[in-house]
């Protein structure tokens, strides 16, 4: 029903020319977009990475567990996310600290948010908003480097 009901509100026809128009995926260009479609930026944001236009991983925590992620298919599967919000995340810092959301993407080591051999060596980009009831939804854009 989701997935209906998103194809409904950002049909593939008109949101992928849209997409096409963007150089870099941030929450101020997913914003326009939603905007645009009159859409919920949520929505918007996991149409985006279904269209996979961008190496991105975006990521639903509460304050105890990752809730859900979706990631691009052209991000291999070891980008898999953890499974608590570690506390050198930003979005650790406004879901438990009531820090403000940051206007750019802001470089992180990804050993903050995933676990696979020599994760240490790559730094992602992090976005991170407030949703309803105390959680957070995260945008991880992934380096080329790291992409295979």
């Amino acid at each position: 029903a989701d997935t209906f009901a998103s194809d409904l509100i950002l049909p593939n026809y008109l949101l992928h020319p849209r997409l096409r128009k963007i150089r870099r995926m941030t929450l101020a260009a997913a914003r326009e977009i939603r905007d645009e479609f009159v859409a919920s930026l949520t929505a918007t944001l996991l149409k985006t990475v279904q269209y996979n236009q961008f190496p991105l991983v975006v990521v639903c925590h509460n304050k105890r567990k990752r809730r859900w992620f979706r990631r691009a298919n052209m991000v291999p599967g070891w980008w898999y996310p953890l499974e608590q919000l570690d506390r050198a995340t930003f979005a650790a810092d406004m879901l438990f600290n009531g820090a403000a959301e940051q206007n750019w993407p802001r470089k992180i080591g990804a050993d903050a948010w995933f676990n696979f051999r020599n994760c240490d060596r790559f730094d992602i980009e992090e976005q991170s908003f407030m949703l309803p009831g105390e959680e957070v939804l995260t945008v991880l854009t992934i380096p080329a480097d790291g992409l295979g």
